[in-house]
């Protein structure tokens, strides 16, 4: 019979384990395999069922197990933190520490401090910001503005980020001070305020939780990934909602924005070189380490001309897919060869194909009184996710990660 104390420890480790892979944002899928792995190593017969703000495991034998359930606040994707927890999980599973000496480890790396600070986290929103608005077809006055728009919902991420409360409203308010600054430009230096507010909450679109959903959904974690579907369109709600607000507000004040200006396209060497700055930038915000940066700019990269690829043959919404499939055969060959989980190149890699924006516009076509063209375009994002996902799935048959994570 196994030593009770020892039962103990594994559980709680087991346990404790699960809760800091839940708080990262882990997708269902990953987190249950990590921590079937985990307790297998660990001698422990266990069943599991995650959700985004709930674990519950049970450890034991059919018919006399020891069931844990716990309520898990859902934090923000830090890449650093998940490699340090899975190279945890790794050793104790090898028997290189033990489950007491684990559990210490998560507990330091769960209390650790942000890996950037503010001097590299608010020029890291100003780049994604002015890169998409360059992406978008905007001229350099838009990428300014939406740079500016970036830097203002960095900061309020920093301060909002403080206090539940604060963070609970922060969607809505960042929305609604992005429209304004992007109408009030608008209307003052003729920017394209259509661009300008796009490229500045891009960030915030939920459009890679909605790719995590619809990959849980197929993979037959319902509960989990209805879950997280119903919690992206809330989002998408606050953010249309906080957007409406801001707009009738400039209206009242200033009248209506000018027209939108025609697109400017990009050279391909100035395109190259804002995907690779907005990697860089990406990496920053989901907290990287520095040594992941160069494969997570090789991801993304491949991922970006992949879809390109991908669209000049099937059309934009199923080349997405051939993005996916890049990124995550990527991700794959990347785990394999030990040096940290797949989800490093994979989140920010598919951070720039995911169909946030596409969402975003079908609401506020849905606001305008738009309802057709609302209704098309977000039949467009489901396909794009849709498209996204077949690929991420393709790509775990081809190549095999080894790794649960």
């Amino acid at each position: 019979m196994p030593d009770p104390h020892d039962l103990d420890e594994n559980r709680r480790f087991l346990v404790k384990l699960g809760g800091a892979l839940t708080r990262l944002g882990t997708p269902a899928h990953r987190l249950e395999s990590s921590l079937e792995l985990v307790a297998q190593a660990l001698g422990l017969e266990a069943q599991l069922f995650s959700a985004p703000t709930m674990l519950m495991v049970s450890v034991g034998p059919a018919g006399a197990q020891h069931t844990l359930m716990f309520r898990v606040e859902p934090g923000e994707i830090d890449l650093g933190k998940l490699v340090q927890v899975d190279e945890v999980a790794q050793r104790v599973g090898l028997g290189k520490m033990s489950t007491a000496e684990g559990e210490a480890a998560l507990d330091a790396i769960e209390q650790a401090p942000a890996r950037y600070g503010p001097k590299l986290v608010l020029p890291a929103w100003a780049v994604v910001s002015a890169a998409v608005a360059r992406f978008l077809g905007g001229r350099w006055e838009d990428a300014l503005v939406a740079g500016a728009i970036g830097i203002t919902i960095g900061a309020l991420a920093i301060v909002l980020g403080r206090k539940p409360a604060g963070a609970r409203v922060f969607d809505l308010m960042a929305s609604f001070f992005a429209a304004i600054g992007a109408g009030v430009a608008a209307i003052h230096t003729g920017t394209t305020m259509q661009i300008t507010l796009l490229a500045g909450l891009i960030v915030l679109l939920p459009g890679l939780g909605i790719t995590t959903a619809i990959t849980e959904l197929a993979t037959r974690n319902l509960v989990s990934g209805t879950a997280r579907l119903t919690a992206a369109a809330i989002v998408f709600m606050q953010l249309a909602f906080g957007v409406a607000l801001g707009d009738r507000l400039v209206r009242f004040m200033f009248g209506s924005q000018p027209t939108v200006l025609p697109q400017i396209p990009l050279s391909w060497e100035l395109e190259a070189g804002l995907v690779g700055l907005s990697l860089v930038a990406l990496a920053i915000l989901f907290r990287a380490q520095t040594r992941n940066f160069g494969w997570i700019i090789a991801a993304g990269t491949i991922g970006f001309y992949g879809a390109r690829l991908g669209a000049y043959i099937t059309g934009p919404e199923l080349g997405a897919g051939l993005g996916g499939l890049a990124v995550a055969l990527f991700g794959n060959v990347y785990a394999r060869s030990d040096r940290g989980p797949a989800l490093v190149p994979i989140v920010p890699g598919i951070l720039l194909l995911v169909p946030g924006s596409i969402g975003f516009r079908s609401l506020t076509s849905m606001m305008r009184d738009d309802v057709v063209s609302g209704v098309d375009t977000a039949f467009t994002m489901f396909l794009v996710a849709v498209s996204i996902v077949a690929g991420l799935l393709f790509a775990n048959v081809l190549v095999p990660p080894r790794r649960s994570l």
